[in-house]
């Protein structure tokens, strides 16, 4: 699994191209054989570029992130879906990932269903830099969640609306309505 997570650091580095989109192909097959304990060390991975972000002074609600960073976030986000759908499999209590930004307020002994909503939470609790709220509202829309959770998240994304470039409203917008 480290090698994976290493692998997707490298993308999150690199930016979009053959090489991260092959990474993810592989990825998404080899998701349904991994363990559900396996799974929240990759969560990790995907959704670390945001989760840095979290240091950002008081009173900026986006950030931008550097070109390639932003298109290497935008390629491991595709993974979220299929990753929190197969950890919620797990019944019994997950053995998540040593403590991190994201796990850090995880209650000892959650199981699979309980991860993932906690991993969505966190999500809509970070600050989405430029260019990524179009594509977070695009794969939360591709999850079964709670409708407290979706709300979560169109609340967030519209209060960004004004710092959106003109360009990418539509597509929010779009992507807001489909939620």
């Amino acid at each position: 699994m480290g090698v994976f997570c290493a692998a997707l650091a490298n993308v999150q580095k690199g930016g979009a191209g053959p090489v991260a989109n092959c990474l993810v192909q592989t990825l998404q097959s080899a998701i349904d054989d991994m363990t559900p304990d396996d799974v929240p060390g990759l969560v990790e991975a995907v959704i670390a570029p945001l989760s840095e972000r979290r240091g950002a002074p008081e009173g900026v609600s986006v950030l931008p992130l550097d070109g390639a960073v932003l298109n290497g976030t935008l390629v491991m986000l595709d993974l979220l879906p299929k990753l929190l759908a197969r950890v919620a499999t797990k019944v019994a209590p997950l053995q998540p990932p040593e403590r991190s930004r994201l796990t850090r307020d995880l209650p000892v002994g959650i199981d699979g269903p309980g991860y993932a909503r906690h991993s969505v939470r966190e999500l809509n609790n970070l600050r989405w830099p430029l260019g990524c709220q179009i594509k977070i509202i695009e794969v939360l829309k591709d999850m079964l969640l709670p409708l407290e959770l979706l709300q979560m998240a169109a609340t967030k994304a519209a209060r960004q609306l004004k710092e959106v470039p003109l360009d990418d409203l539509p597509a929010l917008v779009y992507q807001l309505l489909l939620l």
